[in-house]
């Protein structure tokens, strides 16, 4: 069928009748006939769409020689002498819309691997900014368990001591009141002794000369009047010892007050790291 178009006079590109050896006719090695300008439009639209060369009608591979087409491996004509004016600037505008074509698919290709580094660069940073985020919230988190752990144990340790200031304290009230209880004991029992040795001595002075007492009286009265002293003295020395017990035991109690106030501002300051530790913990927008 190609053989009888060729042979009628028509392209196989416009689908129109030409006449044959009138200079406007080509055709390929494979003897499909087209107009000249039919042909050089595909050729660029070839070119353009980056496609091999081959004929339009039987698609076999050819190579373009100025306007006259051939199936052989030659490099092409650059003798257009004899080629029309349009054609000539035709093709000169095709090679240079090819250059430019060509560079700009170079520029686009760099531009493209340049934005390609630049963007696997700023994913790296990111994920090392990422990764030093993440160990720092995790390092700040550890900080404030070990806060608040270390803030539990003060506060543990400061009610115990509260515990046991405030155990002392009452110890230390009952002694006093006990030291205070045998004080008026004590007292009383000294009041009672001279009491004793007053009436002793009313006895040697009442009336009664100690020259007309029996030898054993005067031992009896000079011994209860002794142990009614001695009595009276051993008391005051407890008294005295009982004194010095309370006076310590209140030492004690002041030692262990300023204690308990030193612990409950130790356990005010854990309290306040521990607040701006959570507050550095927090998730921050990295």
């Amino acid at each position: 069928m190609a053989d009888q178009h060729a042979a009628d006079g028509v392209c196989m590109i416009c689908i129109s009748s030409m006449r044959l050896g009138s200079g406007l006719a080509v055709s390929t090695a494979c003897g499909t006939v087209f107009h000249k300008e039919c042909l050089a439009a595909w050729e660029s639209a070839s070119k353009r769409q980056g496609r091999e060369l081959a004929c339009p009608h039987c698609k076999s591979p050819t190579q373009c020689l100025g306007l006259r087409v051939s199936t052989d491996s030659g490099k092409p004509h650059t003798n257009q002498a004899g080629l029309p004016l349009f054609v000539r600037e035709m093709i000169e505008r095709l090679d240079g819309a090819l250059a430019t074509a060509a560079a700009a698919e170079a520029d686009a290709k760099a531009v493209a691997e340049e934005s390609r580094e630049s963007l696997v660069q700023q994913a790296a940073e990111l994920d090392a900014r990422v990764r030093v985020r993440e160990e720092e919230a995790i390092r700040a988190k550890l900080e404030a368990e070990e806060a608040l752990m270390r803030a539990r144990q003060a506060e543990g340790r400061a009610s115990s001591e509260r515990s046991a200031a405030l155990k002392e304290r009452e110890t230390h009230e009952r002694a006093t009141r006990e030291i205070a209880l045998r004080l008026q004991r004590a007292n009383a029992m000294v009041r009672a002794g001279k009491a004793i040795e007053t009436e002793n001595a009313r006895h040697f002075t009442s009336g009664r000369d100690p020259a007309d007492l029996s030898r054993q009286e005067l031992e009896a009265a000079l011994w209860s009047a002794t142990g009614a002293f001695e009595r009276a003295s051993a008391k005051a020395k407890r008294a005295e010892s009982q004194l010095r017990i309370k006076a310590s035991a209140e030492e004690r109690a002041s030692a262990a007050e300023a204690k308990r106030r030193e612990l409950e501002s130790q356990l005010a300051d854990s309290r306040l790291a521990e607040k701006g530790l959570r507050r550095r913990s927090a998730p921050q927008r990295p």
